[in-house]
C-alpha cells in the first residue's frame, strides 16, 4: 500500500514541477537567460522533496519520544510548540537575511537544521531537548526564507507562471510530507523514536549538498542596498 501511494504522490507532485517546466521551455526569453530557470527550479524542487519526506518521517515520533524521556503532557506541549515560537521570534531578521543572500541563507539554514536534529536525537533532558528544539525554529526560519525568496525570484521572471511555482512547491513539500510518515512509523517501530530525528537530519544533508548546485538568484545591487528586517518561513 505504501508503495502505490509513494507512487501516486511522487506523480502528482512532479507534474505539478512538469506543468511549470512545461511553460518555462515554451518561452525563448526565459530559455535563453542568464539564470538557468528550468534547471534552478528542478534542483529547488528536488532539495525540497528530500527535505520534506525526512521532516515527515518525524511526524509519529515527537509523542513518542518525550514519553520515552519521561516528559509529562504538558512538558511534551511545550517542546513540541517551541520550534514555532523560535521561529516566530526569528523570522524577521531571517527574511532580512535572505534578502541579501538566498543560497547563503538556505545553506546556512539547512545546515543548522542537521545540527538541531542530531541534537534533539542526542538529547537526555528537558534543557537539551528544548535547547536543540529552539535551534531548530530559528534554523528554519532562515532556510525557509531563503527558499520562498528564490522561488518567488524564479517565479517574478514570469510573472502570470507564480501560482504554478508556488502550486508545485505547495505539491513537492506535501508529497514528501505524506510519504515520510509511513517511513518514519517504520523507523520508530524498528529503531526507536530517536532515529527518526536521524532521519531528518540525513535528509538535510542530501538537501545541503543540492542546494550547493544552486546558483544566486539575488542581484548584487539588491543585496547591497537590502536591510535587514522582513520576511520569515512558516514551520512544518
Amino acid at each position: 500500500v505504501f508503495f502505490v501511494m509513494r507512487k501516486v504522490l511522487f506523480f502528482f507532485s512532479s507534474s505539478s514541477v512538469w506543468a511549470f517546466q512545461q511553460e518555462v521551455r515554451r518561452r525563448p526569453s526565459l530559455s535563453s537567460s542568464s539564470l538557468p530557470v528550468e534547471r534552478t527550479f528542478a534542483t529547488l524542487m528536488a532539495a525540497q522533496l528530500a527535505l520534506y519526506t525526512g521532516v515527515g518521517a518525524v511526524i509519529p515520533s515527537l509523542p513518542l519520544y518525550a514519553t520515552d524521556i519521561g516528559l509529562s503532557s504538558a512538558v511534551s506541549g511545550t517542546v513540541i510548540a517551541a520550534p514555532a515560537v523560535a521561529l516566530l521570534a526569528s523570522a524577521r531578521a531571517a527574511g532580512g537575511w535572505a534578502d541579501v543572500s538566498r543560497k547563503r541563507s538556505m545553506l546556512a539554514g539547512t545546515a543548522a537544521v542537521v545540527a538541531s536534529d542530531v541534537g534533539t536525537a542526542a538529547s537526555v533532558d528537558v534543557a537539551s531537548l528544548l535547547a536543540a528544539r529552539l535551534s531548530l525554529g530559528v534554523a528554519r526560519a532562515v532556510a525557509e526564507a531563503g527558499e520562498r525568496g528564490m522561488v518567488a525570484d524564479l517565479a517574478n521572471l514570469a510573472p502570470d507562471l507564480r501560482a504554478r511555482a508556488l502550486a508545485a512547491q505547495q505539491a513537492v513539500a506535501a508529497a514528501g510530507l505524506a510519504m515520510g510518515a509511513p517511513v518514519g512509523g517504520f523507523v520508530v517501530e524498528h529503531y526507536g523514536p530517536r532515529a527518526s530525528f536521524l532521519c531528518v537530519s540525513a535528509a538535510a544533508t542530501v538537501t545541503f549538498l543540492l542546494y550547493t548546485l544552486l546558483p544566486e538568484t539575488v542581484a548584487k545591487e539588491a543585496s547591497s542596498s537590502s536591510p535587514v528586517g522582513g520576511g520569515g518561513g512558516v514551520v512544518v
